[in-house]
C-alpha cells in the first residue's frame, strides 16, 4: 500500500499514543520567530569550503572563532496545515521534503528506546521503499533519538544540512566497499538519495523541526560547506546564509502518526545548480510554547539506491 499523504487541512483531529484519544484541533499557525545561521565569512569566494583540521594545534582556536559566526535572523515559518493546501501536496521531487501519514496504533509513549528503534527502524525501510518506488537497497546510516531540552541529544538550533553533496559521497565511501562505490559511479546508471526521517515520540509543541522548501535555495549563494578533517578522515555539512529568499514550513502539533522524509542529498540533482538537493532545517522557538515538554524525536538517516 502506498503512503498517504498528510492531510493538510486545519482542524485535523490528533491522537495521542497512550491508548487515549485526545479530539483537540489542530489549528493552522504562521510563526514569527528567529533561525541561526551563518553571516558569511570575510573575503570568502563563492563555493570555498570553510575547513578545520583537527590534526592541527589551532583547530580549537579556529572551531571556537566560527561559533561567532552565528547570528540569529527574523523569519516567518508556515504551517503546512491549511496552508500548503493552496500550493498542492508539498513533494520530495518539487520541494525537497515530503510529509506522510503512517499510522502507529501499536506505538506507546511509555517505550523505552531499544524498543523504539527495533520497532520503528524497520518500518522506516519499508516506508522509503513504498514512497520511492523502484528502490533496490535502503542503507540505514544513522539513527539518534532527540529527548532533551540542552545537551547533545537535544534539538539542533542552527540552520544546516547534514550533508553537502561532497560530504555526502564521502560519507558514503565510509560505508559500502570499494567495488560496489566504484561499479555505482563508473556505469552511472543508479540514482543515490540521501534522506532523513523524522517522526515525532509524542506530539510536538515545543522546538518543532522546521523546513526550507528547496525551491527557495540558491546554492551557490546561500550554502557554506563546513568540513572537518580528522586522522582517520573528514565529514561536510552545510552551514547556510540568511535570505529574504528562504521559504520556511513546518507542521503544528504533529504527531507519531505524521513523519516527513526530506532530502540530504540527491545525485540526480548534482549537476547544473542543484546543489545535491539538501533541505536545510533547523529547530525553533515557538514563542507559545518555551516552556512546553521537552521535545522526543526520532530521526533515522538513510542511503537510498534506485537503478535508473
Amino acid at each position: 500500500m502506498s503512503p498517504a499523504i498528510l492531510p493538510l487541512s486545519a482542524g485535523s483531529i490528533v491522537h495521542n499514543h497512550n491508548h487515549n484519544h485526545d479530539n483537540t484541533k489542530r489549528e493552522s499557525r504562521t510563526i514569527q520567530t528567529s533561525l541561526k545561521y551563518w553571516r558569511k565569512p570575510a573575503k570568502r569566494v563563492t563555493g570555498e569550503v570553510v575547513s578545520i583540521d583537527f590534526r592541527k594545534p589551532d583547530a580549537e582556536h579556529l572551531f571556537d572563532e566560527l561559533q561567532t559566526l552565528e547570528e540569529d535572523y527574523p523569519v516567518i515559518i508556515r504551517d503546512i496545515r491549511g496552508n500548503g493546501q493552496k500550493n498542492g501536496h508539498f513533494t520530495l521531487q518539487t520541494n525537497g521534503f515530503q510529509y506522510i501519514h503512517d499510522p502507529v496504533p501499536e506505538y506507546d509513549e511509555r517505550w523505552d528506546e531499544k524498543r523504539i528503534a527495533r520497532f520503528f527502524l524497520p518500518r522506516t525501510e519499508e516506508l522509503v521503499r513504498r514512497l520511492l518506488t523502484g528502490t533496490s537497497k535502503v542503507l540505514l546510516y544513522m539513527h539518534r533519538i532527540r529527548c532533551h531540552h540542552t545537551g547533545p541529544r537535544s534539538p539542533a538550533h542552527i540552520v544546516h544540512a547534514d550533508f553537502t553533496p561532497s560530504g555526502a559521497l564521502q560519507h558514503l565511501k565510509t560505508l559500502i566497499s570499494p567495488a560496489e562505490l566504484a561499479h555505482i559511479q563508473e556505469n552511472a546508471n543508479t540514482r543515490i538519495l540521501a534522506l532523513n526521517i523524522w517522526r515525532p515520540l509524542h506530539t510536538v509543541t515545543r522546538d518543532p523541526l522546521a523546513l526550507c522548501d528547496w525551491a527557495s535555495i540558491n546554492p551557490e549563494e546561500d550554502i557554506i560547506p563546513n568540513r572537518f578533517v580528522f586522522s582517520d578522515g573528514w565529514l561536510e555539512v552545510a552551514k547556510v546564509a540568511y535570505s529574504t529568499r528562504h521559504r520556511w514550513w513546518y507542521c503544528s502539533s504533529q504527531s507519531p502518526d505524521e513523519v516527513v522524509v526530506f532530502k540530504q542529498f540527491d545525485s540526480a540533482e548534482e549537476g547544473g545548480g542543484g546543489g545535491g538537493a539538501s533541505v536545510v532545517h533547523s529547530a525553533f522557538v515557538d514563542p507559545e510554547s518555551v516552556d512546553g515538554e521537552p521535545r522526543r524525536s526520532l530521526e533515522a538517516g538513510v542511503f537510498v539506491f534506485i537503478p535508473l
